[in-house]
């Protein structure tokens, strides 16, 4: 009671306005899952995602908290067990100067969950391998600081910093998913051209160290070019270098012994190819790409050269009505083998309601590993297929300000 008489203090005196916000997101689905040494297996989930989010906005000041825990039952036909996974976050915005903006925000998740769910219901920029198909104890927390704003009508320029950390919350699940720590940066510069190019390059940094005593660091510098074809389509091409250096712990050391180090460096290259379509008269957005990167293995923290294929949909025939499409597939070059990762899903979502919200959808994924065991100490990743169903609803509170 206290903080929010603090609150409503502060907001009469600074003018600003206060304004909380509510829901909910509840989920039922049913998925086989066939992983290699396993029997196959078939669930029907239920989750609930409640969240409430606290805004206080100043004319020149921005303030948020939202707190999302994500509660699922993982088989409801044989256990009504539910775990929980606790999401939280905060942010500011301080507006400089009418052009520039500062951006800090911190969060942190602790909780149990499983990867495969949360790979589907909060998919990374660039898919993962997944280290198990099992339930572990998880935690993270991270911090970062932004700066963003144009130096003239035509060109915009961002960058920042930020430290993290994350992985197994307990033995057994730090022998799955070791707890990585670690700082990153990036700077972008983007340019208007002209009417029709877009010019940008971007440029990214990062090394952490994993509990397992591996450790990396990794820098990449992407030039980007984005040209309209014509009214409806644009494409995008990028080509650019990434510079690294990784110590892998190699085979256990007799009783004793310190973890034998691994030294890899090298330069590995990345580009980009891309299409995008979106049609304001046919409201269809279209987009495929083609990636070739190099991202962290969080299992081993060595560099892996990464191939990825995207392809997605999105058919908006009235704005209450949507129909969406997605598929992701992976190809990563590890240190002791290979990982093909793929996904896929289509879905409907249809706004019943201006705070209600229904969704529909199938999905699927796949991985793939050859010999990623060896010669690192950490376990082989699993094969598995997946596949299921899922049906959503999604109950916005009125706000309050």
């Amino acid at each position: 009671m206290a903080i929010a008489w603090a609150i409503a203090v502060a907001s009469s005196v600074l003018g600003a306005t206060l304004r909380l916000d509510g829901g909910v997101r509840v989920e039922g689905s049913s998925r086989t899952v066939d992983a290699s040494g396993l029997e196959r297996t078939t669930t029907v989930a239920i989750s609930a995602q409640p969240q409430v989010a606290l805004t206080l906005a100043a004319p020149a000041l921005e303030l948020g908290a939202r707190y999302a825990p994500a509660l699922r039952a993982a088989d409801v036909l044989l256990s009504s067990r539910t775990d929980v996974l606790h999401v939280a976050e905060v942010r500011a915005r301080y507006l400089v100067m009418p052009t520039w903006s500062v951006l800090a925000t911190a969060g942190a998740e602790r909780g149990t969950t499983d990867l495969l769910t949360e790979s589907r219901q909060r998919p990374a920029a660039t898919p993962e391998a997944v280290p198990t198909t099992a339930k572990l104890r998880y935690a993270a927390a991270r911090a970062d600081l932004a700066v963003e704003g144009s130096l003239d009508p035509r060109t915009t320029l961002s960058f920042g910093a930020g430290w993290f950390a994350g992985g197994g919350d307990d033995a057994d699940s730090r022998g799955v998913l070791p707890v990585e720590r670690g700082l990153r940066g990036n700077a972008r510069l983007q340019w208007n051209a002209t009417r029709l190019d877009v010019l940008a390059i971007q440029c990214t940094a990062r090394g952490s160290r994993l509990s397992t005593e591996g450790r990396e660091a990794l820098a990449t510098a992407l030039g980007l070019w984005r040209h309209r074809v014509g009214r409806e389509v644009e494409a995008r091409a990028g080509a650019g270098a990434a510079a690294f250096w990784e110590d892998v712990p190699g085979p256990p050391a007799a009783a004793g012994q310190p973890v034998e180090l691994r030294r890899r460096t090298g330069f590995l290259p990345l580009g980009e190819l891309g299409v995008a379509r979106a049609s304001e008269r046919l409201h269809l957005d279209q987009d495929a790409a083609v990636r070739l990167g190099a991202v962290v293995d969080r299992v081993r923290g060595s560099i892996d050269r990464v191939l990825e294929a995207e392809v997605s949909s999105r058919w908006t025939p009235n704005p209450a009505l949507s129909f969406g499409a997605r598929a992701v597939a992976l190809f990563a070059r590890q240190d002791g083998g290979d990982v093909r990762r793929g996904s896929a899903d289509v879905r409907a979502d249809w706004r019943v309601h201006p705070r209600t919200a229904l969704g529909f959808g199938l999905y699927g994924s796949w991985q793939d590993t050859r010999g990623t065991g060896s010669p690192s100490t950490a376990p082989a990743l699993p094969a598995f297929v997946e596949a299921g169903a899922f049906a959503s609803v999604r109950l916005d509170l009125p706000a309050w300000q």
